[in-house]
């Protein structure tokens, strides 16, 4: 009468596991608590914002707001950036050249970038490669971008590579299109590949190649540039960078 069958042994086991379990966490302070609800407030939210966007681009401007394609556009985040100006709280000044007086930082940002300014020397900056969605490139929102015979998007996946306030090449999901910038002109025609200096093209290789080395994106293999078929394209100034000339296009490894 008294036996159990070993399932019920194995039941009543797990059931006391649970309870032991349960019993070890119940006197745990701060374990569980309710979580916030948000604010319906506009003013909270474009507080909210304000911030964020400070944040993430530093020197907020009008290019860069059109691009979040936030409710109430740019007028409704003057408004509240105005207010913060009024109370001292953030700065505007004409920060960046083009883009206009509406221009608000914070008071941090402004004397970094006095101090970037006063002891900015050379060419001793080197050259970065970003995901062409992020908030410190600001070609494609805040600039237009370079002149090309392309058109260059921030979509996913698609990367820059910048140097020294330039942006010197963008690259397609995957790197199978590359547009390389000429220096800036006078006029708007799109560079073609000998108006691109060799040593902007070896900056580009080498920023590649040092991304593929570290494990930051895969081996890139170009298969059309500046809108033309590699094949077609003069690829000089790659090969002497250190690219290779395969059969499938330009091959950049670490």
């Amino acid at each position: 009468m008294g036996r159990t069958t070993f399932a019920q042994t194995v039941r009543s086991e797990e059931v006391r596991a649970r309870r032991e379990a349960m019993n070890a966490h119940a006197g745990a302070p701060g374990r569980w608590s309710a979580a916030p609800e948000p604010s319906t407030s506009a003013a909270d939210r474009a507080v909210a914002q304000g911030e964020a966007w400070l944040d993430r681009y530093g020197v907020v401007t009008r290019g860069s707001i059109v691009a979040e394609h936030a409710e109430g556009g740019f007028a409704q985040v003057y408004r509240t950036l105005s207010a913060w100006e009024d109370s001292g709280a953030v700065l505007r000044g004409y920060v960046v050249d083009g883009l206009g007086g509406a221009q608000f930082a914070s008071r941090g940002v402004i004397d970094q970038l006095r101090r970037t300014e006063d002891s900015r020397s050379g060419g001793d900056t080197p050259a970065v490669l970003l995901a062409a969605a992020d908030p410190a490139n600001p070609f494609g929102a805040a600039l237009p971008w370079p002149a090309s015979g392309s058109t260059p998007t921030r979509g996913a996946g698609a990367l820059v590579v910048l140097s020294r306030g330039r942006c010197l090449a963008h690259l397609t999901r995957g790197g199978r299109t590359v547009t390389v910038f000429g220096p800036p002109s006078f006029d708007d025609a799109a560079p073609g590949d000998d108006a691109v200096p060799a040593e902007d093209v070896a900056t580009v290789v080498g920023v590649l190649a040092d991304a593929v080395r570290a494990g930051r994106v895969s081996p890139v293999t170009v298969e059309r540039l500046n809108g033309r078929d590699v094949m077609e394209a003069d690829t000089r100034a790659w090969v002497a960078a250190g690219a290779r000339l395969t059969p499938k296009g330009l091959s950049v490894r670490g």
